[in-house]
């Protein structure tokens, strides 16, 4: 018996996809890696290009090439997608209320396996991926229509926290790329989301940031100078601080830590100059606050 005609079509949607893929990064001929450019352009505009982009994602033997520009499909196509009951422009997606839930459910998937994929293999490609994907993961948050904006945070730190098959290093890296993310993305320009929703968002997000701060907090005390993940909880704090009064549970240990990157010496290597342009952004925008909440525990570092 033949396969249903829906699994045949989305075969050969993730065959060609792939193929494509193949001749963009890798082909010698300039004319093929220009067809394939036109190619991939025209697809991943498409409504359900989501459904191939996450098949191959979830492939044992997808490549960094694949996996990375797959992330980054459904990144975009989350940013431009629309709560409309039908498609009115060329450029918008638009989601039945089971796709949505059908996306959160795979991409979290994803986000978690792409995060034990990268401290198992040390693999940058694999880090870039999942970067992809928490800012996919945030672009939904923020937009899928059911999913409660004072119930977002909370959200993403049960599925991620107290997931017992993933290794604690693996949660780790997922929650400083989420937290990160999550506050960057929703007050990101590129994100097409309408303006009440959008307040709605942030409202959420400012209620939830006390608990951020505790969470970020523990993740810095666990992070054991891991580089990455000090960017992470650096960018995490500067993005939070940006829009709300976190100085309620105000993580002293990270600005601590963050001052010691930025005053460190420029000769002993142990610091990149993107982390220390990191630190000094998180320091900045932190201790502004000093003077717009007069905040003695901040005043106090």
């Amino acid at each position: 018996m033949s396969a249903p005609l829906e699994v045949r079509i989305e075969h050969d949607q993730v065959s060609a996809l792939r193929s494509h893929i193949l001749s963009f990064y890798s082909a010698t001929s300039g004319d093929v890696r220009e067809s394939s450019e036109r190619w991939l352009t025209t697809f991943t505009r498409t409504q359900d290009s989501w459904h191939a982009a996450l098949s191959i994602l979830e492939l044992e033997d997808a490549s960094e090439a694949e996996s990375v520009f797959c992330a980054r499909t459904i990144h975009v196509l989350l940013r431009r997608c629309v709560a409309k009951e039908a498609r009115t422009q060329a450029s918008h997606a638009v989601f039945s209320d089971d796709e949505w839930h059908t996306l959160r459910k795979r991409i979290f998937s994803l986000t978690r396996a792409y995060s034990i994929k990268a401290i198992r293999t040390k693999s940058q490609h694999a880090r870039t991926t999942l970067t992809q994907l928490a800012l996919a993961t945030s672009a939904l948050a923020c937009k899928m229509p059911s999913w409660e904006p004072m119930d977002i945070v909370s959200t993403l730190l049960f599925t991620f926290q107290n997931d017992s098959s993933t290794p604690t290093d693996s949660k780790l890296l997922c929650l400083c790329a989420l937290l990160a993310l999550l506050a960057q993305e929703a007050n990101c320009r590129d994100l097409s989301i309408h303006p009440a929703r959008r307040e709605c968002v942030l409202d959420g997000l400012k209620a939830a940031s006390s608990d951020v701060m505790i969470v970020l907090e523990q993740l810095a005390q666990s992070c054991q100078n891991d580089a990455s993940l000090i960017s992470y909880i650096l960018e995490a704090l500067a993005s939070w601080a940006e829009f709300s009064n976190i100085t309620q549970a105000f993580p002293s240990v990270i600005v601590d830590g963050a001052v010691q990157i930025v005053c460190s010496s420029e000769g002993d290597g142990q610091h990149s100059s993107t982390l220390k342009q990191r630190a000094a952004n998180a320091t900045r925008t932190s201790l502004s606050q000093c003077i717009w909440y007069r905040s003695e525990n901040l005043r106090g570092l």
